[in-house]
């Protein structure tokens, strides 16, 4: 099983650049405000949904402007299967669905790994704890997703992972 970790680098404009990383490798991502405003509370939630055992699968798309990076997660037991796809044309697709599954039928997959999901919801929730406040707010309110910072999200993250130490 990896120890895999989400880590955001950098926020500009209307761009959040992240990367994911496992003892292996490492990848980079982008998503753009362009049909990605809502990324980072889609992205969140469905989070949540699978920690809280409401869901077992998800799949989102984070938007690059002529690219679209496709997740498929799936949990059993307190394991996360995650792969990530490298799409397309984000243009018409949507934040999140099942629809997103077939679209990768014709995408290369540029990650496949098994980790807890903990470790990885601690480490997504440690990336964005940084622009909740201070320094980092300030980085997030000069971006395009201005106003956007998903609180309540990250405070339902944060509880719910209090509760499951």
């Amino acid at each position: 099983m990896d120890c895999v970790q989400f880590k955001i680098s950098d926020i500009k404009y209307g761009w959040i650049f992240a990367t994911i990383e496992t003892q292996e490798e490492q990848i980079a991502i982008s998503n753009s405000y362009l049909g990605g405003l809502q990324m980072p509370r889609v992205f969140l939630k469905a989070i949540i949904e699978l920690l809280d055992k409401k869901e077992h699968e998800k799949w989102i798309c984070w938007h690059g402007e002529s690219n679209s990076y496709i997740w498929y997660l799936k949990v059993k037991d307190e394991s996360l299967e995650l792969c990530i796809y490298e799409g397309g044309s984000s243009f018409g697709l949507p934040l999140e669905g099942e629809l997103l599954s077939k679209m990768t039928e014709v995408s290369r997959m540029i990650l496949e790994t098994n980790t807890l999901l903990y470790l990885f919801a601690v480490s997504i929730c440690d990336a964005l704890k940084f622009y909740s406040y201070g320094k980092g707010y300030d980085i997030w309110q000069s971006s395009r997703y201005k106003d956007l910072f998903p609180r309540t999200e990250l405070s339902q993250l944060r509880k719910l992972l209090r509760g499951r130490r």
